[in-house]
């Protein structure tokens, strides 16, 4: 397709914004099994402790997946190619954290 929108740009704004709600979705979902709030999570399991840090952000990113998916198949290959650079830019940020 040959949208106004379909650029790499917006595709890397998606990819960001994709992995800050996968983030907060784990948060919620995490927070909901453990009885806690998602201020604990934030603070105390994420910042609190490096130990989750890199298993978290790459449950994150498996948003950005999902999300690469979904463009894939609206053919969107622009937005797909800045998702994929948001992906392919967490690895070194997932080897640090680790």
């Amino acid at each position: 397709m040959n949208l106004k929108f379909d650029r790499f740009g917006v595709g890397i704004l998606i990819g960001v914004l994709g992995a800050v709600a996968g983030f907060y979705l784990f948060g919620l979902i995490w927070s909901y099994q453990n009885n806690t709030s998602v201020a604990y999570f934030v603070n105390e399991i994420f910042l609190g402790t490096s130990f989750f840090q890199d298993k978290i952000v790459t449950m994150s990113m498996l948003f950005d997946a999902i999300l690469f998916a979904l463009f894939l198949k609206w053919r969107l290959y622009n937005i797909c190619k800045g998702i994929i650079a948001v992906l392919l830019l967490s690895v070194p940020v997932v080897i640090y954290l680790y």
